[in-house]
């Protein structure tokens, strides 16, 4: 079933591919993705696409290395309707077919402008003190999360409208309220990052600016039929983990905005399907047949904004394998772990090669955990208006995926939940944080303490206690990619911490505690020397982390809203650090 799988869709790759110039350009319009192509064909065969996403002008521009960063390029506004960019492209080729630099130089000055769409927005519902930050006990850690509070003020922006009105000039995705942006080079605003900004938003009591972020979501899932990766057109092939239902759900347990759930509850059921429609395959395991999920992508060309590194990556293969490879490092950006030893196959041989990604053969523990959650959720909120037909058929899905989680992912042997490579048929038992998901949405037999027991045992045995003062690592294999060793970044640690807390045992609440001490205390010295919060850090020791496409960024939104959490939901004390 599996290897069918794969042949079936490298086939219909095939026939679905089109020469754009120097580059393939293709996409599906077949079977579960008829729909959603449907709804975005516009997109695709816009002129404002091909000049942002392919051809032949991507392309020249951004192998001719103008920009040190191939993002500025697809983040600046068109001076001219995108028709008249391509026009203009077309006569200087023909005037000068060798498109000298200089000349190029000419053509983005006559074509192109920075990009000053983002407006600095003051929140209105900011107030210097937020009740729950107030009662933290320790002094310097209250002054740190007030400080924190502050930066959201920093990190906020809304869209001018004028990016509405000529959005074809654009890259950047209009949204009409206000949001708040990682920081660095992120601009723009980030599907997962957003659930831990709003849950900072939401303890820092800044309610209507977390409900303006998830209002944002709806209005892309309403216009797209997904989220994209981020706020870019390039980013409409692909997503992100899907957050929104527990962005939702979090929300609510803060306001209980009863009439925001009956206009909520339908584009959060149409995102469920986006990935229930487009992202599940089937897995057979023991004889028995489950429908899971993994990250996938539309689009088989570079991403435009890692353009020339796909593209020179790209040269170590045949040509016809080169657009595969390139919906692999898509779908593995659609993981939000960009990029990991995590994508490689097989398992067995980690080398350092971009060119082993295979994210699309694998099962994600996180990807179907947050699902699962998801079903639960939207279950919830069915019941909660009444639709008792619709809750029954999410509770069902919901117990389907929590089942295939407990009979495909979870490796008794490891005594922990593991990635499954379901072409290969392989589970993929190397230690990654996301191999715990399944405590943080509690998608396991909560009652059976078997699961929680070894979860604390595998973190013992891995050594992450006693080597990672710095934090949880991403991975134990040091690649040069930026979510493998040594680096750990805050979404993983929620995820653990939190995790290992929402149990009924002894050990895993104290490990926990440990664990938000460890990396609350590593965030407050760096702040302390550089007055900057970082994307990554070191698992090693205190400090930054190292390795990836780009430099290390400030800001930095969920790393702030982790902290603001931990401090807040443990009694944490910088001088001491407790444990078993």
């Amino acid at each position: 079933m599996a290897n069918f799988h794969s042949v079936f869709r490298t086939t219909l790759l095939l026939l679905t591919t089109k020469l754009n110039n120097v580059q393939f350009h293709s996409y599906r319009l077949y079977g579960t993705y008829k729909n959603w192509s449907q709804k975005f064909h516009a997109v695709l065969n816009s002129p404002q696409y091909n000049v942002y996403c392919i051809g032949e002008l991507l392309h020249v521009i951004q192998m001719k290395h103008l920009y040190p960063d191939s993002k500025r390029f697809v983040d600046k506004k068109l001076r001219v309707p995108p028709q008249q960019v391509l026009n203009n492209f077309a006569l200087l080729k023909r005037i000068k077919p060798h498109l000298p630099e200089s000349s190029l130089s000419k053509f983005l000055l006559k074509n192109f402008e920075d990009e000053h769409s983002l407006q600095q927005y003051t929140p209105t519902d900011w107030a210097p003190y937020p009740e729950l930050l107030t009662k933290i006990k320790d002094r310097k850690l209250r002054k740190f999360a007030l400080e924190l509070h502050a930066l959201w003020n920093v990190l906020s922006r809304r869209i001018y409208e004028d990016c509405m009105i000529n959005a074809d000039k654009y890259s950047l995705l209009y949204v009409p309220k206000p949001f708040v942006i990682p920081g660095g080079r992120f601009r723009e605003y980030y599907y997962w990052d957003s659930y831990w900004i709003i849950r900072g938003l939401l303890i820092c009591d800044m309610y209507e600016s977390a409900k303006h972020m998830i209002e944002n979501y709806l209005y892309l899932v309403e216009k797209y039929g997904l989220i994209p990766n981020g706020g870019r057109l390039y980013y409409v092939d692909r997503s992100q983990p899907p957050l929104l239902a527990k962005m939702f759900d979090t929300y609510m347990d803060f306001t209980n905005d009863e009439p925001f759930l009956n206009e909520a509850l339908p584009k959060i059921e149409e995102e469920f399907n986006f990935w229930d429609n487009t992202r599940s395959v089937s897995v057979q395991k023991d004889s028995k047949i489950h429908m899971m999920y993994h990250y996938d992508s539309f689009q088989f060309t570079p991403r435009p904004e890692s353009y020339r590194e796909d593209f020179r990556c790209s040269l170590a293969l045949p040509k016809d394998a080169r657009p595969l490879f390139y919906n692999e490092v898509r779908a593995a950006a659609e993981s939000g772990i960009d990029f990991s030893s995590r994508w490689w196959v097989p398992d067995w041989e980690l080398r350092p090669d971009f060119t082993n990604i295979r994210a699309t053969h694998i099962i994600p523990v996180d990807l179907n955990s947050i699902l699962e959650n998801n079903a639960r959720i939207l279950a919830k909120s069915f019941e909660r208006i009444g639709n008792d037909k619709k809750a029954k058929l999410y509770k069902a899905k919901a117990d389907q995926i929590k089942t295939a989680i407990d009979q495909v992912l979870w490796n008794d042997d490891v005594g922990i939940w593991c990635d499954y490579d379901y072409i290969n048929q392989v589970s993929r038992t190397r230690f990654y944080p996301s191999n715990l998901t399944p405590l943080w949405t509690q998608s396991y037999p909560f009652e059976n303490q078997k699961y929680i027991e070894k979860a604390v045992k595998y973190l013992k045995n891995k050594d992450i206690i006693n080597i990672y003062v710095g934090g949880v690592p991403s991975s134990l294999k040091r690649t040069g990619e930026q979510w493998d060793l040594p680096n750990a970044w805050a979404p993983h640690q929620d995820i653990v911490i939190k995790g290992l807390s929402y149990s009924n045992n002894d050990e895993a609440q104290k490990l926990a505690q440990l664990l938000a001490e460890r990396w609350v205390r590593h965030n407050y010295i760096l702040y302390k020397e550089s007055r900057s919060m970082f994307e990554k850090y070191s698992a090693m020791a205190p400090g930054m982390g190292e390795g990836g496409e780009y430099e290390i960024q400030t800001g930095f939104g969920w790393t702030n809203g982790v902290i603001i959490d931990l401090i807040t939901s443990f009694n944490i004390r910088l001088d001491v650090e407790q444990y078993i």
